[in-house]
């Protein structure tokens, strides 16, 4: 891409334009659309502190340093295994929209500060991996949001470090992605999905 930009400057044709589609996808208030607008550094999808916010799939354009991003947000999914014929109906409409605009990158959403160890997500992520195929998660990035919050106590009553509350969290939500695709081989750290951290 370098080097095709440096001869198209070169040839002084058109600037070229770089495209960038992303699928946002995680439960109701996780911050979704507000991590969005940090990305586009505006507030162009709505957002609402105490409600949803996101009724419908819906795209979300910007330009950020030269690059279009495409967003694909939703509305929040529900984590309860009784809410996933709900889910599945929301994700045939996510599919939709894929099939005309393809995905390059899937940000899979959730709090940092709600993390527990009982996979209490899991029948959601069966639900994603159901609707929309395995290969979902091969482009994925967890993004945990709320990461300034604090890390909570450790058995031992002193409160975890930053880094290790981060990584038992992280894992965990790795954890579950593996059990719903059925392959726990995706907790080898080299095939494990990226993880960000966002404020």
């Amino acid at each position: 891409a370098k080097k095709k930009a440096v001869e198209s400057e070169a040839e002084g044709n058109e600037e070229l334009i770089f495209s960038l589609n992303i699928l946002v996808l995680g439960k109701a208030g996780v911050g979704k659309s507000a991590t969005i607008n940090s990305i586009l550094g505006n507030q162009i999808a709505s957002i609402d502190a105490f409600g949803l916010s996101t009724t419908s799939v819906r795209e979300i354009s910007g330009t950020v340093n030269g690059v279009k991003i495409t967003f694909i947000d939703t509305p929040g999914l529900k984590s309860a295994a009784m809410d996933q014929s709900t889910n599945a109906k929301m994700l045939s409409s996510v599919k939709k929209v894929m099939k005309k605009c393809p995905p390059d990158i899937v940000l899979y959403v959730d709090r940092l500060d709600t993390q527990t160890r009982d996979l209490n997500n899991l029948p959601l992520l069966r639900t994603i991996t159901a609707s929309l195929g395995t290969s979902i998660w091969k482009n994925a990035i967890v993004t945990l949001t709320h990461a300034a919050s604090a890390p909570p106590d450790g058995p031992s009553g002193t409160p975890l470090s930053y880094d290790v509350f981060v990584a038992q969290c992280s894992h965990i939500v790795q954890q579950s992605i593996g059990q719903a695709v059925g392959d726990l081989r995706l907790m080898n750290p080299s095939l494990m999905n990226p993880v960000s951290l966002v404020e």
